[in-house]
């Protein structure tokens, strides 16, 4: 068992260098806690768990150095239940003299009898992504250590030859954080640089090379080009894609880059007293009319791709009471989810009884919540196709052009609390429309916290609910919780709140005006196809908001606030509008 010390993660084994080298599988079993501190392992609640290699195989090795490609299995407990997660794990494992990798907190430090082996997800080596780009070169198969193969299969017909250039990888971070799974940069010396991304939890189904296959056959614009894939094929049971190659896109930042600089800036002119006018919108609704129309080119372009698991089919009325009772079930959810807020010392005072009466409010809002669910009703008999799943603005990156901005969809991975046969399920594309206008309702909570400065993130993310929920319901302080006024405070809420609605609808706007000049057979000709359009976009980010309240209770509590105002939010919206 290893333990976080002053110099990093250290575990102690009792053998010596050589011993450990020539039998790596020695190693994997210590590893757990260092696995549990992995953001792309999601067992950070687990515990209990024992780690076990299941197949290897060694891609290089040299007098002081091994790349150990694993496949692993870790078995625990998460929640009072038991869990079995597998793993594609390579390891740069460096031995002999100190090793600086520039990653210091993703190392594992192993002591052995006779000195210490440095281990380091070998993704953000230089040595394994040069091994890797030889191997698609020279289309290997490489056999593993139980009788199975590790194929490197190039799927573009321009080769991946990199010769003996020097080869300089760095991963890359999006939106302030690191990816879910490790995403890489290769650069090469004259050569376009590439992105090299590892799917670190092996999962039985994995839709994002089937959608960018799909999409590189459609020639769709939007999307990185995919060059290559890395097939594990085990000795028993299924194929499994365990990386992919892909052309790199140049960008400004990742999707909701352009939204929250528009609103930060424009807060801040309020900060200062200079109150922004609403015509200054044009310019960001502009932006985001860019983005409905990106969308509207990616289901159009997935609707006409008919292939194995991508063929449209009908909307079924069991399809909708299946997502109504999904709804139901998370409703009854919140209650025994909240508990766990009253005891988090994360939480101030004021985030603890805002994120209580909010979670209140939505629970008793049950029958308001269905009854704005039921314009999916109307879309039983329409096209339901292949969707993201999961589409928002952090799955995306954004480059201007001129006096456009073009957004570049990079996560197809679809929604990470489906599994199996879930993860390829045909939704209305409207969903996608939905979880992208949930995106806003982040991106306005994380603005305001940015220009609140020293607040403590919570604490602000309580004072603008309270604040938004005041506005929505005129109600006296008997039925609210007192703040002390804050009228500088108030203000940028009230327009933050403002900014939100007119990017949204931006954003419709483009998208149905893109998809009826693409003639999309799914878009209705109706006169009312407007009302109609956002009456389905507020009942699906209903159901994304919930979703939110789900993966923030297990994840982020602090954040929890943020889509409790957002389902409170579209219930006093759709009131208004329809």
């Amino acid at each position: 068992m290893g333990v976080l010390s002053e110099q990093g993660w250290v575990c102690s084994i009792q053998a010596n260098i050589g011993e450990t080298v020539h039998r790596p599988q020695t190693i994997i079993p210590h590893l757990s806690s260092w696995l549990k501190m992995r953001r792309w392992s999601g067992l950070t609640s687990a515990d209990k768990l024992e780690t076990r290699m299941l197949d290897s195989l060694i891609l290089e090795q040299g007098s002081d150095f091994m790349i150990l490609v694993a496949f692993v299995e870790v078995n625990g407990f998460k929640g009072g239940e038991r869990i079995r997660r597998r793993f594609f794990l390579p390891l740069f494992l460096k031995h002999g003299q100190s090793y600086e990798s520039g990653y210091k907190e993703r190392e594992a430090l192993i002591d052995c009898i006779d000195g210490r082996i440095t281990a380091i997800e070998a993704e953000l080596t230089p040595h394994y992504n040069t091994q890797l780009l030889k191997a698609f070169q020279k289309g290997k198969a490489i056999q593993t250590s139980r009788g199975g193969f590790v194929e490197f299969g190039q799927t573009s017909d321009s080769k991946l030859g990199i010769d003996h250039r020097k080869v300089v990888s760095k991963p890359i971070v999006l939106g302030g954080a690191d990816t879910t799974n490790i995403v890489v940069r290769i650069s090469i010396d004259n050569h376009s640089p590439l992105v090299f991304k590892s799917y670190k939890a092996i999962a039985e189904v994995n839709p994002e090379p089937e959608f960018l296959t799909a999409l590189a056959d459609l020639e769709f614009r939007f999307a990185p080009k995919i060059r290559g894939r890395i097939i594990y094929k085990p000795p028993r049971g299924e194929n499994v894609v365990v990386g992919i190659v892909e052309n790199f896109i140049e960008s400004d930042g990742d999707g909701g880059k352009p939204f929250m600089d528009d609103l930060v800036n424009r807060l801040q002119k309020i900060l200062e007293k200079r109150q922004p006018q609403d015509s200054d919108f044009s310019d960001i609704q502009n932006i985001s009319r860019n983005l409905g129309e990106i969308i509207a080119e990616f289901h159009y372009a997935i609707h006409k791709y008919k292939k194995k698991n991508f063929k449209p089919e009908p909307i079924t009325l069991d399809d909708i009471e299946k997502r109504f009772q999904k709804i139901k079930k998370m409703l009854l959810a919140i209650p025994r989810g909240v508990e766990v807020v009253k005891d988090d010392r994360a939480l101030t005072p004021l985030a603890r009884k805002a994120t209580l009466m909010l979670a209140e409010r939505v629970r008793a809002s049950e029958k308001e919540i269905m009854e704005h669910m039921k314009p999916l009703v109307r879309t039983v008999g329409m096209d339901k196709i292949r969707t993201h799943q999961d589409l928002h603005l952090a799955q995306m990156i954004s480059k201007r052009k001129g006096s456009r901005h073009n957004f570049f969809i990079i996560d197809f991975e679809g929604d990470p609390q489906r599994s199996g046969s879930a993860r390829r399920e045909k939704e209305s594309p409207f969903r996608d429309l939905g979880t992208v206008a949930r995106s806003f309702g982040y991106i306005k909570f994380f603005s305001l916290a940015k220009i609140m400065g020293g607040v403590p993130r919570p604490q602000t993310f309580a004072m603008v609910a309270f604040i938004s929920e005041k506005e929505r319901r005129r109600e006296t302080s008997q039925h609210t919780i007192d703040i002390e006024p804050d009228p500088t405070l108030e203000d940028m809420v009230r327009y933050a709140n403002r900014w939100e609605e007119r990017v949204e609808e931006a954003m419709l706007d483009g998208y149905l005006q893109r998809s009826k000049y693409l003639k999309a057979p799914y878009i209705l000709s109706k006169k009312d196809n407007g009302d109609f359009l956002r009456s389905l976009v507020e009942a699906w980010k209903i159901e994304k908001a919930l979703l939110e309240t789900m993966y923030e209770l297990s994840h982020r509590i602090r954040n929890l606030i943020i889509p409790l105002d957002g389902i409170l939010a579209c219930i006093w919206r759709h009131d208004q509008i329809f």
